[in-house]
């Protein structure tokens, strides 16, 4: 049994090292980038001039009125969406055929609600009330049940101020 120990003992230690000696030794290999970035900058030449063709000037041209026009600011004003719900407006500002500014300003309404279910309870030294109601346009409706004095309620409900 012993025996049989050591030699494993044994092969376990040439494999090991006599593994190396027949590959050889793993050299470490540097690694090279995928891809090469330079940042330099490239002239071009510009686009040769193969045929000017000259175009007429009319013969009353305002050239205060042209420039003018050209120191004139101008604000455009766009409406993009335009709902009773969602308005979104975009105001441009053009100078000197640059833009200056742009202002976008929206307005998002919630509609009124003129109908309403309601649940509720009312605790008073009297008593307990549950009720339920509906509500339309001024007018709310509940009826309900008093617990304590055990008894059926019914209302009416007009709204004189809304605010």
């Amino acid at each position: 049994m012993k025996q049989v120990l050591w030699l494993m003992v044994i092969l376990s230690l040439v494999s090991f090292f006599g593994f190396g000696f027949l590959v050889g030794r793993r050299t470490v290999r540097p690694s090279v980038p995928d891809t090469l970035v330079v940042t330099d900058t490239m002239y071009l030449p510009g686009p040769v001039i193969t045929k000017e063709i000259p175009v007429p000037v009319p013969a009353d041209v305002d050239t205060a009125a042209i420039l003018a026009s050209f120191h004139t600011q101008r604000i455009y004003s766009d409406s993009l969406v335009s709902t009773p719900e969602v308005q979104v407006v975009v105001v441009d500002t053009v100078y000197k055929n640059q833009l200056l500014g742009r202002q976008v300003s929206w307005r998002v309404s919630t509609p009124m609600r003129n109908r309403a279910f309601s649940i509720g309870a009312t605790v008073a030294p009297q008593g307990i009330y549950m009720s339920v109601g509906y509500r339309a346009h001024r007018w709310s409706f509940s009826s309900g049940y008093d617990v304590y004095n055990k008894a059926v309620m019914v209302s009416a409900h007009y709204d004189i101020f809304k605010w």
